[in-house]
C-alpha cells in the first residue's frame, strides 16, 4: 500500500507542475521549453518521491503545513525554471495554482467519511491522484477555449497589480491551512477550534482587501481607457486638420499654377472690351478658388477641429453651434480635447433631446493669464440649482461620470474653476483655468 501511496503522490506532484506550466502559459503567454519540461518532471518525481517518504514516515507528527509550504515551493522552482522565469508574479501565479489544488485535494477527501477511507485503502491514494487530474484537464480545456484570447488575456493579467497577486496567494494559503487544521485529528478541539476562527477571520480581512483593491483597479482601468479614448480622439482631430490642410495647400498650389494663365485671359478680354465675358470668366473663377475647409477659426487648431467636427457631426439634427471670442495655441492639447470634447457632446446631447432652438453658444476669451471658457446650450430641464449635471440619456452612465470627473481633474490642474447652472431653459457651464 505503501508504493501504492508514493506512486499517487509522485504522479500528483507531476501533475501539479503541469497545471502550474499551463496556468504560467494562459495568464503570462510564456511556454516551457521542451529539453526544460522534461528535466523539471524528472527533479518533480525524482524529489517528489523522497519528500513523499520522508512525510509517510512521519505522518503522525503535526508537519501537514510545513511539509505543503516545501511542497509548493520545491514546484513552484521547477515551474518557473520550465519557462525560463525569475518574475515574481510567475512565482505568484505558480505557488497560487498548487495551493489551489492541494486545497481542492484536501477538501474532496475530507468529504469522504474516515469509516469509508480505513475499509477502501486504495481510495486515498487514487483520490490523490484523480483530483489533479481532473483540474490538468479542466485548465487544458480552459488553454484550448482561450488560444485565440491569449494576448487579451496576457495583457489584461500582466496590468494586475503585484500586491493582488500576493493577497490572492495569501487568500488561498489560509484556506488551504484551514482545511488541513480542520482536518487535522487532535484532541485538543478548543485549540483546534480557536486556530481555524483566527485563520478565518485573517481570510476574511485578505479576502476585503482584495475586493477592494481590484474594485480600484478596475476603476483605474476605466479611467485611463476613457482617457485612451480621449487621445485617440485627439489624434484622429489632428490628422484631419492635417488632411484637409494638405488638401488646402494642393488646390492653391494648382491655382497658382494657373493663375498667370487666367490673368493674361482676363487681360485680353478686358483690351477687347468684352467686359460681360470678362465678368463672367472672372465669377468661374471666383468660384473655382480654394475654400478652407474648416467652419471655426479660434486660434487653437484643436478647438478648429472639435468644433468642426461637433457641427459636422450634429448637422444632420439641425443643431448649429456657434462660436465668438479666442482660444489661445499654448493651451495643452489633450486638456483642452478633454474639456472643449466634452461639453461640446454633452451640448449636443441635451439638444437631440429637444425640438425648436437647437444652438449651442460657445464663448472664449483670455483676460489676465486666465482662460475664460463658456459653453450655453438649450435643454429640457427646469431650473436648479448652480453646479448640478443633468442626468445623461446614454446608457453607459459609468462614461459620463468619468467624462465629467476628467474636466474636474484638468479644472484642478490649472488652479480654475467649473461652475454649472441650469436657467430660462438654457444650460451653462463655465470654465476658468490659469494659464
Amino acid at each position: 500500500m505503501k508504493v501504492l501511496l508514493y506512486t499517487s503522490y509522485t504522479i500528483s506532484d507531476i501533475t501539479i507542475l503541469c497545471i502550474q506550466i499551463i496556468a504560467l502559459n494562459i495568464f503570462t503567454g510564456k511556454k516551457a521549453k521542451p529539453k526544460r519540461l522534461v528535466a523539471a518532471i524528472i527533479l518533480a518525481a525524482a524529489t517528489g518521491a523522497l519528500a513523499t517518504l520522508f512525510f509517510c514516515d512521519l505522518k503522525d507528527n503535526n508537519i501537514t503545513i510545513p511539509f505543503l509550504i516545501t511542497e509548493c515551493l520545491r514546484l513552484c522552482i521547477l515551474a518557473l525554471f520550465s519557462v525560463k522565469s525569475l518574475n515574481i508574479k510567475d512565482a505568484l501565479i505558480a505557488m497560487t495554482v498548487q495551493f489551489l489544488c492541494s486545497m481542492i485535494n484536501s477538501s474532496v477527501i475530507s468529504l469522504i467519511p474516515d469509516s469509508i477511507l480505513n475499509k477502501y485503502s486504495y481510495l486515498n491514494p487514487l483520490l490523490i491522484l484523480l483530483v489533479p487530474l481532473f483540474i490538468l484537464i479542466s485548465f487544458l480545456i480552459i488553454q484550448r477555449k482561450n488560444h485565440k484570447k491569449q494576448k487579451i488575456i496576457s495583457e489584461a493579467a500582466l496590468s494586475i497589480p503585484t500586491h493582488n497577486y500576493i493577497f490572492m496567494f495569501i487568500a488561498v494559503f489560509l484556506e488551504s491551512g484551514l482545511i488541513e487544521i480542520l482536518n487535522f485529528n487532535t484532541e485538543k478541539i478548543e485549540i483546534q477550534l480557536t486556530a481555524a476562527k483566527f485563520l478565518s477571520l485573517l481570510l476574511i480581512i485578505i479576502i476585503a482587501t482584495l475586493i477592494v483593491s481590484l474594485t480600484v483597479n478596475v476603476i483605474y482601468q476605466k479611467y485611463y481607457n476613457n482617457l485612451n479614448q480621449l487621445l485617440k480622439e485627439q489624434v484622429k482631430l489632428q490628422i484631419q486638420h492635417y488632411e484637409k490642410q494638405e488638401t488646402l495647400n494642393a488646390e492653391i498650389r494648382g491655382f497658382r499654377h494657373d493663375f498667370n494663365n487666367h490673368v493674361k485671359c482676363l487681360k485680353s478680354l478686358m483690351n477687347s472690351e468684352r467686359y460681360t465675358e470678362a465678368q463672367s470668366y472672372l465669377d468661374k473663377l471666383t468660384g473655382s478658388m480654394p475654400n478652407y475647409s474648416f467652419l471655426y477659426r479660434t486660434g487653437n487648431y484643436i478647438a478648429d477641429a472639435i468644433l468642426t467636427e461637433g457641427q459636422e457631426t450634429s448637422s444632420t439634427d439641425n443643431i448649429t453651434i456657434n462660436f465668438n471670442g479666442y482660444i489661445p495655441p499654448n493651451i495643452d492639447s489633450t486638456d483642452l480635447c478633454i474639456i472643449l470634447s466634452n461639453s461640446i457632446n454633452n451640448a449636443i446631447e441635451a439638444c437631440q433631446a429637444i425640438s425648436g432652438n437647437k444652438v449651442i453658444t460657445v464663448y472664449s476669451n483670455v483676460q489676465q493669464g486666465i482662460l475664460v471658457l463658456i459653453i450655453k446650450n438649450p435643454t429640457l430641464y427646469s431650473d436648479t440649482a448652480e453646479d448640478i449635471f443633468p442626468e445623461t440619456s446614454k446608457d453607459d452612465k459609468v462614461s459620463h461620470g468619468f467624462g465629467l470627473a476628467n474636466m474636474q481633474k484638468v479644472v484642478e490642474q490649472y488652479e480654475g474653476t467649473m461652475h454649472t447652472k441650469i436657467e430660462n431653459g438654457f444650460f451653462t457651464i463655465s470654465f476658468t483655468l490659469k494659464l
